[in-house]
């Protein structure tokens, strides 16, 4: 992920101190720009360097013992273009299928 990509939140299941010390959270399943990306520490990853995200629009507290706003993990989001490829490719997939017993294994073998 680098700065201006465009992402869905997929997981806004945040624990209670996260709620208590951060002022504005993603939510699920509503797309966000990747406002800009840092080496940082993950509180949620017990204190360790890990590579930090911060969104257009959602902006925290600075932390004092870093310098940097609060930030989040990047599993935490998808790739809006990811996403839309892995809806096409399920569109795309033999209506047949889903119908006749064997016929997603048939496909493989003759694809």
């Amino acid at each position: 992920m680098k700065p201006g990509d465009k992402v869905v939140c997929v997981d806004d299941n945040f624990p209670d101190w996260v709620n208590k010390l951060y002022t504005s959270l993603p939510k699920g399943g509503v797309q966000y720009v990747i406002r800009a990306t840092s080496n940082g520490v993950a509180h949620e990853a017990g204190r360790k360097p890990s590579l930090v995200v911060w969104l257009l629009g959602v902006s925290n507290p600075v932390s004092e013992a870093s310098g940097q706003e609060y930030g989040f993990q990047p599993r935490r989001f998808r790739l809006l273009d990811e996403l839309k490829q892995e809806a096409r490719q399920r569109n795309h997939q033999p209506v047949m299928s889903s119908f006749i017993p064997g016929f997603k294994d048939f496909l493989k073998t003759k694809l």
